[in-house]
């Protein structure tokens, strides 16, 4: 019953993703700039987690567990930073969505998760150690992206695929996400709670997008959008 429970949750979150992707490109779109569109979503799952924290001690203490282990040696400093591949992730869903739509997106994403995730196991990143590529993963893999560019065939041509860039940008977010959540595996173990391993993620990842997003604002003439007043589901 439990393996049912996480699988069933595991196949929400990926639907959840899908809608990730419509409504941060959509945001992208309103803003006119697509790491601006991330850092918002971004920052928003980071505040609400900071609120999470802050309620619920546990919560801390996850995280202090985390921060001891990698000040004792006990996990490497590396493991915790799988929030900048969210990041990354994130800032791609904001620049290529828009061009390539969330059906492309979504194909060229599963693609370079399914390939990667094959090899993150193989060396044994994520906490189960080492597990073997054999025929049936490889199948399996192979199944997935095939099922998903099956359900969006029909909107799978024409100027859509025209630039290749987008699509391998999209295809390269696709492959860190595997590691990311190889990554956070690891600090969800060690902290025994998984909303103190998703507030690290989110933490890192915010850092990154702000950096760039402020990077952008000081060393050119780009100027941040006005953040628009609605639909309500921009900010979902």
């Amino acid at each position: 019953m439990k393996t049912f429970i996480v699988a069933a949750t595991a196949v929400i979150v990926g639907a959840l993703t899908a809608y990730q992707s419509r409504v941060n490109g959509a945001l992208a779109v309103e803003t006119g700039n697509g790491i601006q569109a991330a850092l918002v979503s971004f920052g928003t799952g980071w505040l609400i987690l900071c609120v999470l924290l802050a309620l619920w001690r546990p919560y801390r203490d996850g995280v202090r567990a985390v921060i001891a282990a990698v000040r004792s040696g006990a996990m490497p400093w590396w493991q915790i930073i799988g929030g900048l591949m969210g990041g990354f992730f994130v800032g791609v869903q904001g620049l290529t969505v828009p061009l390539i739509g969330v059906a492309v997106f979504t194909v060229a994403v599963v693609a370079g998760q399914s390939t990667n995730s094959l090899i993150v196991d193989r060396f044994g990143l994520g906490p189960a150690g080492r597990q073997p590529i054999n025929g049936a993963r490889v199948l399996s893999a192979a199944l997935a992206i095939v099922g998903v560019a099956v359900a969006v065939s029909d909107r799978l041509s024409g100027p859509v695929l025209s630039s290749l860039g987008p699509v391998l940008l999209a295809f390269s977010a696709g492959l860190l996400i595997a590691v990311q959540q190889a990554l956070n595996g690891r600090v969800g173990a060690v902290s025994g709670r998984a909303v103190s391993a998703a507030f690290l993620n989110f933490t890192f990842g915010s850092l990154l997008l702000g950096v760039v997003f402020g990077s952008a604002i000081a060393l050119s003439d780009f100027d941040a959008g006005v953040l628009p007043s609605g639909p309500w589901w921009l900010y979902t």
